[in-house]
């Protein structure tokens, strides 16, 4: 069998046959998700792959092996999952925390709020310059004194007096209160952070989306170059991202799909009933689902190379304009 040499420590190889068994494979960690499908005698393990040249295919005439080379992008994405996880319940556990200090604030209990805010104030300030840099020099502002205060009042004390005891003249301020203005600048912080909290969501969430849209151009890519080998092949690939993004359009709606594992025609019904997809996208997507079948299950008409291509096609349609 033909073989390549240009592998990078980060691809995985699969050799596979549906009598054989695993042929040959690298000894790297399985832990991405992979969906499978058989093509006559060929059983096709499909990586979603990205950021190498994923253009390398090649059927063995002997065997009908297929090889498929790639990065595995999904574990990128679900790293990026778990972070966007943890950034949420950091940050809900940072805004909790200063909560418990307003409260021992306004309790009066001077000495824990101006040993615990140090401390709060630093992971809060590095928060904010990470995920909310435009509201980083404001954030700081209720903190630090400015280096031009030319007076000290209502309008210009701020957290770092009080943390020093620094007050205002008596003579020229003599009801001043060092806890108002003080509070007023927690609490500016507080709210500060709290909007980083709501905007962490649609920060990454766009971070995913950009990386999803980069896989789908890579899959439509791959299908392109493995129609040239097997168009049946191609056909079923391109299936997969189909199902794959009207799942993603599904959830992103709230759409409820009974079924564990649908097709395309499970899914298009729930989204068409919901208004999601209109009726013409709901024909052309049953249209696609047709081609599809063919191509994934084995019968006696083959698909043809102009029906493959109406169906990669179709997929990028699908995938740039709906959502």
């Amino acid at each position: 069998m033909e073989t390549e040499t240009d592998f990078s420590l980060s691809s995985m190889l699969y050799f596979v046959n549906k009598t054989a068994g695993i042929q040959s494979m690298n000894t790297y960690p399985i832990s991405c998700y992979h969906s499978i499908c058989v093509v006559n005698e060929l059983e096709i393990i499909f990586i979603k792959t990205s950021f190498v040249n994923l253009n390398t295919f090649w059927v063995d005439k002997r065997c009908t092996f297929l090889l498929l080379k790639g990065k595995l992008i999904n574990n990128i994405v679900r790293r990026h999952m778990t972070k966007r996880e943890a950034i949420h319940k950091e940050l809900e556990a940072l805004y909790q925390e200063g909560l418990k200090l307003a409260d021992a604030f306004q309790k009066k209990e001077d000495k824990l709020f101006r040993l615990d805010y140090q401390r709060w104030y630093t992971k809060a300030l590095k928060a904010v310059a990470s995920l909310a840099p435009d509201r980083h020099a404001e954030f700081r502002s209720y903190y630090e004194v400015d280096p031009k205060r030319k007076t000290l009042g209502y309008g210009t004390y701020v957290i770092q007096d009080y943390i020093k005891g620094v007050e205002p003249n008596l003579l020229g301020h003599p009801d001043f209160d060092i806890r108002e203005p003080t509070h007023r600048c927690f609490f500016n912080q507080l709210t500060i952070l709290h909007a980083v909290g709501e905007r962490i969501t649609s920060v990454l969430a766009n971070i995913e989306d950009e990386l999803y849209a980069e896989v789908q151009d890579g899959e439509i890519a791959v299908a392109r170059q493995l129609s040239k080998v097997s168009v049946r092949a191609a056909g079923a690939l391109v299936g997969v991202l189909i199902e794959g993004h009207l799942q993603k359009v599904a959830s992103a709606h709230g759409v409820k799909v009974t079924k564990k594992n649908p097709t395309i025609a499970d899914l298009i019904d729930p989204l068409k009933a919901a208004s999601v997809i209109d009726t013409p996208a709901w024909r052309k997507i049953s249209f696609l689902a047709d081609i599809r079948n063919l191509c994934s299950h084995k019968k006696d008409a083959e698909p043809t190379k102009e029906q493959v291509e109406e169906l990669i096609q179709g997929a990028e349609w699908l995938t740039k304009n709906v959502f």
